[in-house]
Formats: C-alpha cells, structure tokens, sequence
C-alpha cells in the first residue's frame, strides 16, 4: 500500500506523497459524497459487527498508530476465544 500511494522525497531521506496533496485529498473528497462506505455504527448495530475506532486515525490507521491496532487486534481475537 505504501510504495503506491508513496516516493522517495528528492533527498532520498524521506518520503512524500506520489500524488500531489491537492488531488490526494480531492480523491477521498469526492468518495466521501457517493456514501460508497456503510457507516460501521450501523454494521455494529445492524449486523452486529465488532469495531473499535482508534483515536487520531484516518484510513491508514495501522501505520498512523500501530501499537493501538496490535492492541485491539489481539484484544479482538482473545475476547473470540482465539490464542495466537
């Protein structure tokens, strides 16, 4: 997922976005209006779906703050009786 939505920044030090902020952001804009995504409220109460929303995150949660996702990932998987 990084290497398509990132590049290596002139220097080669860091990292920047492959496309530019203005269009990256006119992307998830224009998603946002077609309602394409239940909202997970509704599959939690509709379906009965487990979520636990991570603070400070947006769709790239697992990399914007990894060890709450490890955290309610394993908290997921021992409350369904799962041993890893």
């Amino acid at each position: 997922m990084a290497r398509a939505v990132l590049r290596r920044e002139g220097s080669g030090s860091g990292w920047e976005l492959s496309c530019p902020r203005e269009l990256e952001a006119s992307i998830y804009l224009q998603a946002m209006t077609l309602n394409l995504w239940p909202r997970y409220e509704a599959l939690a109460q509709e379906l009965g779906y487990a979520y636990e929303a991570i603070p400070g995150t947006g769709h790239l949660l697992q990399i914007q703050k990894p060890e709450e996702c490890r955290r309610a990932m394993l908290t997921f998987l021992d409350e369904q009786g799962i041993r890893y």
